[in-house]
């Protein structure tokens, strides 16, 4: 699809100027992280409103951005996390964590209308 070309035509629309304290690499690799969490959240799992997600790694890149989005949606968001990870996620709106290195998180949940396990 052209994305690793030298030089692209892009409508100026859909471009965003990147924050002086951020990198072209760390800004590069945003559209691909919030890109794979919509498309498993919505293209894929189809979520809707009032539907349960567990979102693995919700501290992660794509995690990160799948909380936030499946929030918005209207979604109930668990997601597992560790150390850190489970504060970052808790942030970004998660209405559940797991620190999957204390529990086991498929003893502790039913009824989840989809899973995101990047």
């Amino acid at each position: 699809g052209g994305a690793f070309a030298g030089f692209a035509c892009v409508p100026a629309n859909y471009l965003v100027t990147v924050p002086e304290d951020m990198s072209l690499e760390v800004a590069a690799g945003i559209p691909t992280a919030a890109g794979t969490a919509w498309q498993a959240l919505f293209e894929l799992g189809d979520l809707g409103v009032g539907q349960t997600v567990l979102i693995h790694a919700g501290a992660g890149g794509v995690g990160s951005f799948a909380i936030q989005f499946a929030r918005a949606a209207g979604a109930r968001v668990i997601a597992t996390a560790s150390g850190d990870g489970i504060d970052i996620a808790r942030t970004l709106g998660a209405d559940q964590m797991i620190d999957y290195r204390h529990a086991d998180f498929a003893e502790m949940l039913s009824d989840i209308d989809l899973v995101i396990d990047t």
